[in-house]
């Protein structure tokens, strides 16, 4: 907002100054035709009214008039250099053109004239903690605060203010600072909340210990109890009490088996890693876990399965974090080899019983290899198609995926029958089984670099069931990747023809299409959905 209590009156009479007002208020309610014409009376009166003109300029830079809007406001601002409205305007300019830096510099000429405006202040530390100039943040904030230390915002922001600059003990002090100042309870989620933020400021400081006391000290006033259990967790596996920890992540992951994060904090503790590595953990991303991150010993798989079998958690996805743990063919354990077999024998019949596409993620995830750099080992995955296919794990996952496909063709079922005589009877999988097995088979091949081989596996599986749209968008895949662009477009466009109302493929036709160089084609698929 536009403060305009300190406009010079002796500038204007009293009904233009009234009209200056309604006009900032046009303009903060978008009125903007309103605010052109209140505007226009003014200046028809006072032509060199520097304020009016700079917020003339400010309004006209709403409707995308930049050119107008920019000499508007430099000519009002040499009218009236002084004026901390026309260099406040100026910067609102700038900072919609995202020059941030002149319009930080526009803010600073304002508040040498006018110290005190919280709007001003206000703009010039958002414009501030966008250029990731903290410490300019946190003076801002102080300043704000020292203005208005009855709202309870001012000392929020300070608080994070002082946290983005690394002064983590002064965020806790001015928090308990606040508590003491004011004494009137807020929303009981917002004050949860906030001693939570207290709390990581603390934890920042490396006190896991006084961390660990706060948060028990508190645990009635938050009310968030799942991000206090995490929280809980992580500070036990980080003061080294890693008993306690495995107790905590254990009630974690059976609430919620199907979050690797709280497994990967489960792995951690029972580790017994030290602390930077923990924090390193903690902070891991989607589907990483320490088993496919850090380059474990035998013993210490060994140790990570014999967990998870003690504790049988009710949840597909921890078949897939089992396979993690082995080190298939890479180590001397045979039994742990014949073991991981059987797992992933396991898990990919169910998968396939089940028609996920997502199997050949769970198969590329376990395809890594270990590195040393320096002094530091770590596990990496592998891209080059020859080291695909070489790699122990995917020569056993394409005999399993060969095997499947020929006694489901011959039996219908995954393993060949006990007895095949004349007469005799067995369960047999569901059709779908052997159509994603062969997918797999594509996916697997194309992931090895042989794109021959892929598209022959596709073919079967539009052969086997046509009207199956996954299996034209690999074929469009594998058809870009073999260079005739031409031909895959077309073979997207057939997909997209399977599902007339979905914007997915249809975007993807387009998209095939500008790739071929087919411009109108690719209008005219596009145009379907829109308006």
């Amino acid at each position: 907002k536009i403060m305009s209590s300190q406009v010079d009156t002796t500038r204007l009479s009293k009904k233009d100054n009234d009209l200056f007002r309604s006009l900032v208020t046009m303009y903060e309610k978008k009125q903007f035709a309103k605010g052109i014409k209140t505007a226009d009376t003014i200046l028809k009166k006072n032509p060199n009214h520097g304020e009016t003109q700079a917020m003339k300029g400010l309004i006209l830079n709403s409707l995308h008039k930049k050119a107008e809007a920019y000499a508007l406001v430099k000519q009002g601002l040499g009218n009236h250099v002084r004026s901390h409205i026309c260099w406040h305007v100026y910067g609102l300019l700038y900072r919609s053109d995202n020059n941030y830096k002149e319009a930080i510099k526009c803010y600073l000429n304002a508040l040498k004239i006018d110290s005190e405006n919280q709007n001003i202040l206000r703009d010039l530390s958002w414009l501030q903690i966008q250029m990731r100039n903290f410490t300019g943040f946190m003076t801002t904030r102080k300043r704000i605060l020292d203005l208005k230390p009855t709202l309870r915002v001012s000392w929020i922001a300070f608080a994070v203010s002082n946290y983005t600059a690394g002064e983590y003990q002064f965020a806790v002090d001015v928090i308990t600072k606040f508590y003491e100042y004011n004494k009137d309870k807020a929303d009981p989620y917002e004050e949860g909340e906030l001693l939570l933020f207290q709390n990581k400021c603390i934890e920042k400081q490396f006190k896991y210990s006084d961390a660990l006391d706060h948060l028990r000290k508190h645990r009635t006033a938050i009310v968030d109890k799942l991000s206090m259990s995490v929280k809980t967790a992580e500070l036990l596996t980080l003061c080294g009490r890693f008993d306690e920890a495995i107790a905590q992540w254990l009630q974690l992951v059976t609430q919620q088996p199907d979050n690797y994060c709280f497994h990967c904090g489960l792995q951690t503790a029972h580790l017994h890693l030290d602390a930077a590595t923990c924090s390193t953990m903690f902070a891991l991303k989607r589907l990483e876990l320490p088993s496919t991150t850090l380059p474990l010993s035998d013993s210490q798989r060994s140790s990570l399965r014999d967990l998870y079998k003690q504790n049988s958690f009710k949840s597909k996805s921890i078949h897939k974090i089992v396979l993690t743990l082995f080190n298939y063919r890479r180590s001397s354990d045979a039994a742990a080899d014949a073991e991981f077999e059987t797992v992933l024998d396991l898990h990919m019949t169910r998968f396939l019983r089940d028609g996920m596409p997502s199997l050949y993620n769970d198969i590329s995830a376990l395809l890594r290899i270990d590195i040393v750099e320096g002094q530091k080992q770590s596990s990496k995955f592998v891209v080059d198609a020859y080291d695909v296919q070489r790699h122990p794990v995917m020569i056993l996952t394409q005999r399993l995926v060969n095997t499947y496909i020929t006694n489901l063709k011959s039996f219908g079922t995954f393993v060949e029958p006990a007895s095949t005589a004349e007469g005799s009877e067995w369960e047999r999988e569901p059709p779908i089984a052997l159509l994603w097995a062969l997918y797999l088979k594509c996916t697997l091949l194309e992931l090895c670099g042989d794109l021959t081989g892929a598209m022959a596996a596709i073919d079967e599986c539009i052969l086997h069931t046509p009207t199956a749209i996954d299996m034209y968008s690999k074929k469009a895949k594998l058809q870009k990747k073999q260079g005739d662009l031409l031909l895959a477009s077309e073979t997207m466009d057939n997909c997209r023809l399977l599902d007339l109302q979905d914007r997915f493929l249809n975007n993807k036709a387009t998209k095939y299409f500008i790739r071929a160089d087919l411009v109108p084609q690719a209008m005219t698929t596009i145009a379907m959905f829109t308006k």
